[in-house]
Order: structure tokens, then sequence, then C-alpha cells
């Protein structure tokens, strides 16, 4: 499994590097590609495979990890979870 940071993809100058890469991570574990309980790669490879610093791939998981969409465990890869579906209800408009 490959993921790049290709030019064809659109990523706004004002938006941070760290924020398109948890965006196509959160794409991947939403869309399956990474199952619930599942570890994703370790901090070096996602840097590695994205091109980037392991400080830009911690924001990165960072972000994931307070949209509940991964865990962390110290000394271990992350492990994707099942998102769950908010308490709060949809506005009415």
């Amino acid at each position: 499994m490959t993921f790049f940071m290709v030019p064809g993809e659109q990523v706004s100058d004002k938006q941070p590097l760290h924020v398109a890469i948890s965006q196509q991570l959160k794409e991947k574990i939403e869309a399956g590609v990474y199952e619930p309980g599942e570890r994703l790669p370790s901090e070096f490879d996602l840097g590695e495979i994205f091109g980037v610093s392991r400080t830009t791939i911690r924001k990165a998981i960072a972000n994931l990890t307070q949209q509940g969409l991964v865990t962390t465990q110290q000394g271990k890869a992350f492990l994707s979870r099942k998102r769950t579906k908010s308490a709060f209800p949809c506005p009415i408009r």
C-alpha cells in the first residue's frame, strides 16, 4: 500500500502538511483500508511513505487521535479504531 503527497492533489497553501496527511489517512481508515484494531505503519514508515519528517507524522497522528480515529501505545504502532457515531443530534434547519 502506498500513499503519496502527489503534485496532482490540491493541497491548499494555507493548509499545513500534517493536516493534509491526516486527511489522507482518515480517508483510508474510513474506506476500510485499515480495519479497527489493525496497526498502522510506524512513524518512520509513514514518514518514508509521505516523504516528510517524523515530527510532521506525529502531528498528523495527533489530529487523528483527537478525532477518535486512532489510539496510540508507547513503543507500538498506531491502532485504528472504529469511529463511533456522535451522541449529539444533528441541528434542525
